[in-house]
């Protein structure tokens, strides 16, 4: 988890509140050197990075973490 070069948050979100934006404002601003990935086939673009629909349609084959933050209805 320290030394990940690719991350992707799943269920990233555009609300300010919410976990998804949260954690990935965190990974941002936190000084994360890799590459950050958000995955939410609902929205296009999120705090300036590109979202994805799927982790399968992620420019990189291999992603070292994935944090998961889905609603625990869809879990």
């Amino acid at each position: 988890m320290l030394n990940a070069s690719f991350v992707a948050v799943v269920w990233a979100s555009s609300g300010p509140v919410k976990t998804g934006h949260i954690i990935l404002q965190n990974l941002i601003t936190g000084g994360f050197q890799g590459e950050i990935y958000p995955v939410n086939p609902r929205a296009y673009e999120i705090l300036g990075y590109k979202c994805y629909s799927s982790l399968k349609n992620l420019p990189v084959v291999e992603i070292d973490l994935v944090v998961v933050v889905v609603p625990a209805r869809f879990v």
